[in-house]
């Protein structure tokens, strides 16, 4: 969940209209904030910052007449100013360059990274991820650049898959400055919409209403009023919501662990068939399974079969204590059917996200220390081999 807000007026500066709205909606976000304003010449400025102070500072000495702010909580990235909106999309097949600020969750990111890629866009959120030698990166990226493509006619629908409202600016490649605004989205999040001739407000939680439509609206801003024109908006299918935690089943060289992916599916609760504990998977585990699963062809031939026979039941252990969290936790999601709103049902994925990392965490530790064990076994059994 994150918060939007612009404010535009052909007459006043928009500062206090902005710090107003923020300061109702700042519950969406107090992590990572960003400014785009540009003034009457349409000639842009960007100001970032990670905390709210800096925020607030930019907004009171920079006076100005149109402002598009955005203050997040972070879901697929940390805390950091190269993750902070407005998001810059600019490539080469591109007549014009966007900024994009988003509110929402891509639950199709990867794969739309991969067709972007494919197609010459770089993505500039990029970071290190948690694990080695992973790479994670903010999913907006992928529907400003989407939404980019949708508005240049490189593709005929918005391919993202989740929820997004937004607002996004196009401007001169050459001089930056700001030629058209945008704003819409797929009717999930909300974005109530203010608009006078000399003034337009776009927010999360401010003054107007919501358009209650899957929608674009574009704004010229080269006229003397401001006049939203309506666009019309072809996405991705959107399952329906709320969605349900489903348990899939892995199979690891021949065998049955309870590890893989934990995903969501999108049916009715009635629907959900009985819990089979053998068809538990957690996809962000499949790499550490994999990794102890090489690590043990290498190294478990140089213990007797004693040795094997204690070392795999102290890992079946590890792996029977996991399944046992996940499936209280899984159970516990079952409320997810109370969800009233999307933001409700957003709110137990990001907790369901936050619980499964630390079940990771977990899960890592006691495997390490199965590692452990096998160390110094082998250890004592070199030093008995000395010995005799």
């Amino acid at each position: 969940m994150c918060g939007i807000i612009g404010a535009f007026n052909k007459k006043q500066n928009v500062n206090d209209l902005v710090i107003n709205i923020y300061q109702d909606q700042k519950n969406r976000g107090q992590e990572g904030f960003g400014l785009l304003m540009f003034n009457n010449k349409k000639e842009i400025d960007i100001k970032r910052a990670t905390e709210p102070t800096k925020f607030m500072l930019d907004l009171y000495n920079n006076p100005c007449h149109n402002i598009i702010a955005h203050h997040r909580t972070p879901t697929s990235t940390d805390n950091k100013l190269a993750q902070t909106h407005p998001l810059v999309v600019s490539n080469k097949s591109l007549k014009y360059d966007y900024y994009v600020v988003h509110n929402g969750i891509i639950r199709n990111d990867d794969e739309m990274k991969e067709q972007h890629e494919k197609a010459g866009f770089k993505y500039l959120t990029e970071t290190a991820g948690k694990w080695k030698d992973t790479i994670a990166f903010n999913d907006s990226e992928a529907i400003a650049i989407e939404l980019a493509r949708y508005i240049e006619n490189q593709t005929k629908k918005v391919g993202c898959i989740g929820s997004f409202a937004f607002i996004v600016l196009q401007c001169e490649k050459t001089d930056k400055k700001a030629v058209n605004l945008f704003y819409g989205g797929n009717n999930i999040n909300p974005l109530n919409v203010a608009t006078h001739k000399t003034s337009l407000i776009i927010s999360s939680q401010g003054p107007g209403e919501d358009p209650h439509e899957v929608a674009m609206f574009k704004v010229a801003l080269n006229t003397k009023y401001f006049q939203p024109k309506k666009m019309k908006l072809e996405v991705a299918e959107e399952p329906p919501a709320p969605v349900y935690p489903i348990i899939h089943h892995n199979h690891l060289g021949g065998r049955q662990y309870p590890f893989g992916s934990i995903g969501f599916r999108d049916t009715d609760y009635d629907d959900i068939p009985p819990y089979n504990p053998k068809q538990i998977k957690c996809h962000s585990l499949d790499k550490i399974t994999e990794k102890y699963q090489e690590k043990k062809k290498n190294w478990l031939s140089e213990l007797s079969k004693e040795d094997q026979k204690e070392y795999k039941e102290q890992v079946k252990e590890v792996f029977d204590d996991t399944l046992s969290d996940l499936r209280d936790f899984r159970d516990s999601l079952m409320d997810l059917d109370k969800a009233e709103t999307i933001e409700d049902t957003q709110s137990y994925g990001t907790l369901f996200a936050s619980r499964l990392e630390e079940l990771q965490n977990l899960t890592l530790e006691k495997l390490q220390e199965v590692e452990a064990l096998k160390q110094s076994t082998i250890k004592e059994k070199n030093k008995q081999a000395i010995k005799i």
